[in-house]
């Protein structure tokens, strides 16, 4: 899988968390990506159904997943779920 950064889609008000458990086995090409610096506040990239549905506690840990590599590299994001996955902004 490679994560491609897009640009310029807005950020989808949520109404629920999730939370989940650790990291899954995509987490050190997502930290990859971080830490190349080309993740700027405001881009966001998409988490494909087929890597959210292969974790045990599906979106929720996914979200989790997600959150845990951000915090590590100092940077805060927002995840929604939608139809094909889950889109992750970087919002600082």
């Amino acid at each position: 899988m490679t994560i491609v950064i897009d640009k310029n889609i807005p950020l989808i008000e949520s109404n629920a968390n999730g939370w989940g458990r650790p990291m899954s086995p995509d987490r050190k090409e997502m930290e990859k990506a971080l830490e190349d610096g080309k993740m700027e506040i405001g881009d966001s990239f998409l988490l494909p159904d087929e890597l959210v549905t292969f974790l045990p506690n599906g979106y929720p840990q996914a979200k989790a997943n997600v959150r845990a590599t951000f915090i590590k590299h100092g940077m805060k994001c927002a995840t929604r779920s939608i139809g094909t996955g889950v889109r992750v902004w970087r919002t600082q």
